[in-house]
């Protein structure tokens, strides 16, 4: 079922709802309102389109929730008018303990959210300002190396010396 043709997931302030991740991923976009991130959730019998807020796919990477998944979602409201996700039973400060290099999705040099472990471990060092260019490049030339030999024959009966 397409993402447009899925009704907004139905969460009132303040009640908890189990649902079931219905991709292992979700879809990524950017509107008027910034970036979005758009989960499919199967809830009460109907799959769902929920726009979940940056702190709560922060979680749900972070957990390594994925398709079939069941999560509890409550839309805690902490301060009249204001809400964050809390995912099984976790906000993203008990997930990230209020630790400002893990507030925000890590982002390569170009803004696009990492998904290689060398691309987050890029953008990672980038923030704490550690010679991201020249370790950038030594990661790369581990990679080829690692990448080059992965490719090789192992040795056989032939090629030993004895």
């Amino acid at each position: 079922m397409s993402e447009k043709n899925r009704d907004k997931l139905p969460i009132k302030a303040n009640v908890e709802i189990k649902a079931v991740l219905c991709f292992d991923t979700p879809i990524i976009g950017t509107g008027p309102h910034g970036e979005y991130r758009i989960y499919a959730l199967y809830f009460d019998g109907t799959e769902y389109n929920w726009f979940a807020s940056e702190q709560a796919h922060q979680i749900i990477r972070e957990r390594r929730y994925k398709k079939g998944d069941e999560i509890s979602l409550l839309k805690d409201e902490y301060e009249d008018g204001k809400y964050h996700y809390v995912i099984n039973g976790e906000s993203h400060d008990d997930v990230f303990g209020g630790d400002p290099a893990r507030n925000e999705i890590d982002r390569d040099s170009l803004g696009n959210e990492a998904t290689s472990d060398t691309s987050v471990l890029t953008a990672r060092m980038d923030k704490m300002g550690i010679w991201a260019k020249d370790m950038e490049k030594r990661v790369k030339a581990l990679e080829e190396i690692t990448h080059d030999h992965a490719a090789e024959e192992p040795p056989g009966d032939d090629d030993i010396p004895f």
